[in-house]
């Protein structure tokens, strides 16, 4: 986990649906997010092709990583 946490942020906090989506979709990588930001998360990603094109990337990033870590 990253030395900054999660963020914390209540649901109706966040200046735009996208902003919160984005984040989440980040906070992802390092574990699982409860169940009501989950199912949030992926009915926003089903709704919104720029944010999950932000999410399949920050997926493809991770992998990229990975990779790089096991052959080195």
């Amino acid at each position: 986990m990253s030395r900054f946490g999660r963020i914390r942020r209540r649901p109706d906090h966040w200046p735009t649906p996208h902003h919160r989506a984005r984040a989440r979709a980040a906070e992802r990588l390092d574990g699982p997010l409860g169940l009501t930001e989950a199912q949030w998360l992926d009915q926003h990603l089903a709704e919104c092709s720029a944010c999950a094109a932000v999410a399949a990337q920050y997926d493809a990033d991770r992998t990229a990583l990975r990779v790089m870590r096991e052959t080195s």
